[in-house]
Parts: structure tokens; sequence; C-alpha cells
């Protein structure tokens, strides 16, 4: 089995976990840790059919200073797929990945916005990750 589709397996475990339906979760086949290899304009057609299908009012992504490519090319494809015009405006917030958000300098990761998360809540996403195997 090839990594995305694995790695795409545990995705979709840990959210049922969460509560949330296969048909709600879009997952593309772009090669992991690679997506510099893709053409940004594919990407960024693949959001934006997406954006267009749910058109949504918010969309959460990546901080566009992660020091992951596959981060950076994701939150960038979100900005422009994503892009004000005169039938809507969609927010669009950054979150930020421990490992890798906030290292690159001299930009500094410098949060706004915050969600408090209950105990319940931690425990929720502890049992998804050890349910699906992430």
């Amino acid at each position: 089995m090839p990594i995305y589709k694995k790695l795409q397996s545990n995705c979709i475990e840990a959210l049922s976990v969460l509560g949330i339906s296969k048909k709600n979760v879009y997952l593309g086949e772009f090669p992991d840790n690679e997506m510099d290899s893709c053409s940004r304009l594919n990407i960024i057609y693949w959001i934006e059919n997406i954006v267009g299908n749910v058109q949504p009012s918010i969309i959460l992504t990546h901080h566009r200073y992660c020091t992951n490519t596959d981060h950076q090319f994701c939150h960038e494809a979100v900005i422009v797929a994503s892009r004000p015009n005169v039938n809507n405006h969609i927010t669009v917030l950054c979150g930020e990945v421990p490992s890798s958000t906030g290292y690159l300098r001299p930009v500094n990761w410098e949060p706004n916005c915050y969600i408090e998360l209950s105990n319940a809540d931690i425990e929720k996403k502890t049992q998804a990750m050890m349910d699906s195997g992430t």
C-alpha cells in the first residue's frame, strides 16, 4: 500500500473517532514531503474545487513560515484558492505545528487567536490518534 494511502486511512479513522464523517474529508494524492515536486497550480485548483463545493466561511491551514515545505505549499495554495471576490470572503486562520512552526528566522510565530481546549477535548484527540495508529 502506498504511504499516502496508509496516511489517508489513518486520518479518516482518527477523524471518525472525533465524529467527522468520511464524506466531509478531502484528501489529495500528493506525495508526502515532496509537494515541491507538484505543480503549485494543480494544488491551487484542487483546493479551489473543494472551496467551490463546500463554500466554507473559514479555513484553517498551516502558517506560511512553517519549516515543512509541504505546509508552505499548502498555505500558499489556500491563500490563492480563497482569495476574496465580490461574492465571498473566507476567513483564513493559520495553526501552529509545534515541530515546524516558528523556526524560520527572522520571522517568529506570533499567534493572536487562541481556542481553549477542555481535558475531554484532549482525551478525545489522544484516543483518536491511538485508535488510528497515528
